[in-house]
């Protein structure tokens, strides 16, 4: 395997349908030094624990590797801002879950939608989400812990009534933890530029790198979603695109990836393919901008 250099952090989001350990080999085998994961399926409720060889063989691969580091995105189901008592109970004992096997693995981070709204005003579902966090976490510490994965809001397109699609809503949610100290962010270009952050130009660029650091703090930043987008500028559509075949284009991502505030923030790509090999072009692609 040919030696990746994991100075630069950049990665893709890894299919486990193979296995924990597979990730890690399918990764390093693209050029990855950093890699995203689901821990079961995106789309299910149901949760299937890790057996004690499975995890031992993810915890070899890992330590054998060149991956500085694995992230975890969380199920496409959880809603921590809904209403609904049966679905925020499913939440909550879903992220509580993910919380105990990134525990139990040594991963740090996991990627969470903020959520859906329901008919409610917008500030009330933003609060609901501090409120499942802290009440996540307060089950979650119960046990002494020598690992505290973080819970990481990502930043949303606003598609239809989903919430975190501003700076301003993602900071609102932290600030309502009680243990805000375990809540960090994951910017997503192509969500933000869906939401009106406008990366195109290079005064957009740094006014929304400004912004991020004034509201949010690079310090709490824990990874970029590195995805160019199919859809126009403010058009609040979720839809990815391939780096620099979409409406972003290329330079914003080469000055993301020659910005020393940005350098140690892994950046993970979740841009369309239908194999490995077309999913390397993209690290590739990456990687070839920095200077």
């Amino acid at each position: 395997m040919k030696k990746i250099d994991t100075s630069v952090l950049v990665g893709a989001h890894m299919s486990i349908a193979k296995g924990f350990d597979q990730s890690i080999y399918q990764g390093e085998s693209i050029g990855c030094s950093v890699i995203q994961i689901f821990t079961h399926s995106n789309r299910r409720w149901l949760f299937k624990p890790l057996t004690k060889k499975a995890i031992e063989a993810y915890r070899i691969a890992l330590k054998n590797s060149n991956i500085a580091q694995v992230i975890v995105h969380a199920s496409y189901l959880v809603n921590c801002a809904v209403e609904n008592e049966e679905i925020r109970a499913k939440t909550i004992n879903n992220l509580l879950m993910e919380l105990e096997l990134c525990a139990e693995l040594g991963i740090d981070s996991i990627v969470v939608h903020p959520g859906t709204c329901d008919d409610s005003d917008e500030d009330v579902c933003l609060h609901r989400v501090s409120f499942a966090i802290d009440q996540i976490y307060e089950q979650f510490l119960q046990q002494e812990r020598a690992h505290i994965p973080h819970i990481v809001l990502e930043s949303m397109a606003g598609q239809g009534k989903s919430i975190g699609y501003t700076f301003e809503q993602l900071n609102y949610i932290r600030s309502g933890c009680n243990y805000k100290q375990y809540v960090r962010y994951c910017i997503d270009t192509a969500h933000t530029f869906a939401a009106g952050y406008d990366w195109r130009r290079a005064e957009g660029y740094q006014e929304i790198m400004n912004t991020i650091d004034i509201i949010l703090g690079f310090e709490l930043v824990a990874l970029f979603h590195v995805n160019d987008s199919k859809k126009p500028f403010n058009s609040h559509v979720d839809r990815h695109q391939n780096i620099g075949k979409g409406e972003i284009g290329m330079e914003p991502f080469r000055r993301l990836m020659n910005d020393a505030r940005c350098a140690l923030i892994p950046k993970i790509l979740e841009t369309p393919h239908e194999t490995l090999e077309q999913l390397a072009e993209d690290v590739a692609l990456l990687r070839s901008l920095v200077k």
